[in-house]
This record gives C-alpha cells, sequence and structure tokens, in this order.
C-alpha cells in the first residue's frame, strides 16, 4: 500500500510540469485502390492503417527528456474509428531521452523493426503488397533501450515481457495475411530483440537478431522461434533504392524455415513519390512466392503535411 501511494504522489507531483507541457496532435489518412488478382478480388477502394495520436515531451531533470505518446487506429474507407483488439492495437507509450540514449516501456515500434523491415516495406503498407513479414510489430508489454549514435552507429535491445499477447505477423500464404501471436504465459520474457544501424551519407546498412517464444493464433500450438534480418540501402536525391533479407526459423513448427527477400526503389519528385518492390519467399516445405508491387504517393501540405495519401497499386 505505501508503494502505491508513494507512486501516486509522485505522480501528482509532476502534473504541473505535465500540464505545461507541449504537445502535438496529428493523422494520417491513407486510401488506396487495390486489387488482387491471386484472391480473384474485384477492386476495392481500402484503408491503408490511417491513424490519429497525440505526442510530446517536457524536461525532467538535466539530461533527461520525458517522452510519452498515444496512437489510435482509423478506418478511413468506412469513416470508423477501429476500436481496440490485437488487430487494431497502435501504439501508447512513455520514454525518456538523453545524452545517454533512449528508453522506452510500453507497447512500441521495437528498433529491430523501425530500422529494418519498416524501411524494407518500401512505403507499402498493405501487407499484401509489401509482402515483408512485421514480426516485431507494434509489440505490447516492451522494455527497450536505444544507445546514442556513436561515429554512425547505433544499437539497441529489447524485451517483450511474458503473457504479452502481442502479435507476431503478418505473411501471406497462399493470399492470406496470417498472424502468430506471443502469448506463452509460461515464459517471464517472450521475445528478445537485438539491432544495430549505421549511417554514413546517404549510404545506411542495418541488422537485427530476435529470439523467443510464439503462440499459432489458428491452433494454439506454441514454437520457439529466431529469426535474422539485414538490410542496406543507398540514397541520392531523388531517387532511394535498399534490399532486405530476412531468415526465419521455427515460427510456424519445428524445422519449418522461411527466407524472405525483397529490393525496391523510391523516386521522389517534389510532393509526389514513384514506389517498385520486387518480393520473393522460400519455404522449405515447398511454399514459395514472389510478388511485384507499383505505388504511388501524393503529399498534401494543407492544412497539415501528410494530411493524405493515395496509391494505385496492382499485385499478382
Amino acid at each position: 500500500m505505501k508503494k502505491i501511494i508513494s507512486l501516486s504522489m509522485a505522480s501528482l507531483l509532476l502534473l504541473p510540469t505535465i500540464a505545461a507541457a507541449e504537445f502535438d496532435v496529428y493523422g494520417d489518412i491513407r486510401l488506396g485502390l487495390n486489387k488482387a488478382d491471386a484472391a480473384q478480388k474485384d477492386w476495392q477502394v481500402t484503408d491503408e492503417l490511417s491513424r490519429i495520436g497525440l505526442k510530446g515531451s517536457f524536461d525532467l531533470v538535466e539530461d533527461v527528456t520525458a517522452l510519452y505518446q498515444a496512437e489510435f487506429r482509423l478506418h478511413a474507407d468506412t469513416g470508423e474509428f477501429a476500436g481496440s483488439g490485437e488487430k487494431n492495437a497502435r501504439l501508447a507509450w512513455v520514454g525518456a531521452k538523453g545524452s545517454w540514449g533512449k528508453t522506452q516501456i510500453g507497447r512500441i515500434w521495437m528498433p529491430s523493426q523501425l530500422w529494418l523491415a519498416n524501411k524494407a516495406a518500401g512505403g507499402f503498407n498493405d501487407v499484401e503488397l509489401n509482402g515483408v513479414r512485421a514480426l516485431t510489430h507494434r509489440m505490447p508489454n516492451v522494455v527497450s533501450y536505444e544507445s546514442p549514435k556513436m561515429g554512425g552507429i547505433q544499437l539497441a535491445g529489447s524485451a517483450v515481457l511474458g503473457g504479452s499477447g502481442g502479435r507476431f505477423g503478418d505473411i501471406i500464404d497462399d493470399g492470406s495475411p496470417k498472424a502468430f501471436n506471443s502469448d506463452n504465459n509460461d515464459s517471464s520474457v517472450d521475445l528478445y530483440s537485438f539491432a544495430a544501424q549505421y549511417q554514413i551519407g546517404g549510404f545506411g546498412v542495418a541488422a537485427g537478431y530476435s529470439t523467443g517464444d510464439a503462440t499459432d493464433a489458428a491452433n494454439s500450438e506454441d514454437y520457439d522461434f529466431d529469426y535474422s534480418q539485414f538490410y542496406v540501402q543507398y540514397s541520392t536525391k531523388p531517387l532511394k533504392v535498399y534490399a532486405y533479407y530476412q531468415e526465419e526459423d521455427g515460427l510456424e513448427g519445428d524445422g519449418v524455415e522461411l527466407e524472405t527477400l525483397a529490393a525496391g526503389a523510391i523516386y521522389r519528385q517534389g510532393k509526389n513519390s514513384y514506389h517498385l518492390q520486387y518480393t520473393e519467399h522460400d519455404k522449405n516445405n515447398g511454399v514459395d512466392g514472389d510478388r511485384v508491387a507499383v505505388g504511388y504517393t501524393r503529399k498534401l501540405n494543407n492544412p497539415c503535411p501528410s494530411l493524405g495519401r493515395v496509391r494505385l497499386r496492382q499485385y499478382q
């Protein structure tokens, strides 16, 4: 009881500081026009992961800045809020940063996702199009640390605490998205993840390794797994080219391995961006596939940057 009271008092003492802090309200309305030949779908308007949120910061003590963010999902194609639930949950975290680095606690984009797989998505939000499996995808119950940049090098380590129920997803098997959950409550930690990145000028490279427990959402079977990631890019205005490799072992069962290779380019011209990506999957049980995605993005500056995006794509 004393601990609870002490924590509450500490929170009350921080309220004047928080009330004086500035924060930003932001949003991104994303709509697409899609046709997936493999699934025999008609052309349809789709929501491309629209969201609304708030984030802010304030000075806590010397060399410590407090951070916070909360982000919620919208269905822009129907005009509805997505509600809660694992599929729609996005971000909710607190943290701090300083010359010593950055730490976060809550539901976050893990560094292994931000530094590698997100960049390899090539601007395509729909998993049916980008084909890159998002295994550390806005995970809950995370404790994470990122080092400061040291001569262009940055390191990070994260842990997903046990019983989190977070989603390792999404991959395409026969045209259908499939997710796996990290809800093995027998483990004190469901996932360990490590990442490193190096940037100099327009050249960047990153690597990551993760290991942990997962549960197949379809049949509730538990698996031990590990996976490795490698990413490289080169940017020179207005062109960016990139390549990505990911190897998984055991996520879909003992002895099941999956390799993903993606390569693409983004060409930016003023407010317009043109996207091209090729993705190939090679699974050792014989389920293989490849895809090509072509995209277009238009940024609108009024009333705020990145308010709207429209993409026209063909998935084959």
